[in-house]
């Protein structure tokens, strides 16, 4: 069966998330947030068990809405400019001077395999042979599983957080432009996941 989203379409979706940037610390860390769960990934990216994670405080700034799907909390660090409209999110900051974009997007999909959207994503994402992405292990967020993809480019770290809710594939990115600590960025993205609330 194939998505009602044109792949052309899904590379400007996800091109429009991914529009930042990342640390030069090690892409592959997972800070699961509190109330996730994460699972360790085989090969062909396929689930595994799932293992305890640590307690993270939910981030407590303003809420912010993704399409029909979610809400979440923005960090209450930084001076942020969010907007929300639209179906989408973009939300930028300045922390500690560095640059951080939080986003998101939920369109129509209807796949039902969390591990074919995420193989998907993945291709689209390093289209050209950038290889700027790559899978790590899967996370529950608020109860629902989905992948993680950990990248690098010229200016920084590059984290998302994909599934597959009531017929749509919805991503979280974060772009954490080099300045950021690993610690620092794995604690943001953490508290943001933390904080989701699936509708």
């Amino acid at each position: 069966m194939r998505s009602r989203v044109p792949a052309a379409l899904l590379s400007v979706v996800i091109a429009a998330g991914a529009g930042g940037c990342t640390s030069d610390d090690d892409p592959a860390a997972d800070g699961s947030p509190e109330g996730t769960t994460t699972t360790a990934t085989t090969d062909d990216g396929a689930s595994d068990t799932p293992t305890d994670a640590p307690a993270v405080e939910p981030a407590s700034g303003e809420e912010a809405v993704v399409g029909v799907t979610l809400s979440l909390r923005i960090p209450a660090e930084g001076d942020w400019s969010v907007d929300d409209s639209g179906g989408s999110l973009v939300a930028n900051a300045l922390i500690d001077d560095v640059g951080v974009t939080i986003s998101g997007s939920d369109v129509l999909y209807d796949e039902t395999s969390i591990d074919d959207a995420a193989r998907t994503v993945l291709r689209t994402e390093n289209m050209g042979g950038t290889d700027k992405y790559r899978r790590v292990e899967n996370r529950i967020v608020a109860g629902v599983d989905g992948w993680v993809l950990e990248g690098k480019d010229a200016n920084g770290r590059l984290s998302q957080f994909g599934t597959i809710h009531k017929g749509r594939i919805v991503r979280i990115y974060f772009v954490l432009r080099t300045g950021i600590t690993k610690a620092k960025g794995d604690a943001l993205i953490s508290s943001v996941l933390a904080s989701v609330e699936w509708k």
